[in-house]
């Protein structure tokens, strides 16, 4: 499997797959995440992307976490 693939079950679940911002999440995470998320995100994440879908009250939080990291990096893709 290619590195990347698969392993964003959580911002896909809070986003949606057709949000650019689970991708940007993505980049994030393989490339300047400290490792220890990295592990903890691929240990447990596909468990923690079920739980949400079966509780969708916690997305938004979850959500607002992400958004630290995504919106300055979006920021930067529309207007560059």
């Amino acid at each position: 499997m290619k590195r990347g693939l698969g392993i964003c079950w959580v911002a896909r679940e809070v986003y949606g797959a057709a949000d650019i911002r689970w991708r940007i999440f993505q980049s994030w995470l393989l490339t300047s995440a400290p490792r220890w998320l990295l592990q903890l995100y691929t240990g447990y994440g596909e468990g923690f992307a079920a739980w949400l879908r079966a509780h969708a009250w916690a997305k938004p939080m979850v959500r607002r976490l992400m958004d630290c990291v995504v919106q300055p990096r979006l920021r930067r893709i529309l207007y560059a």
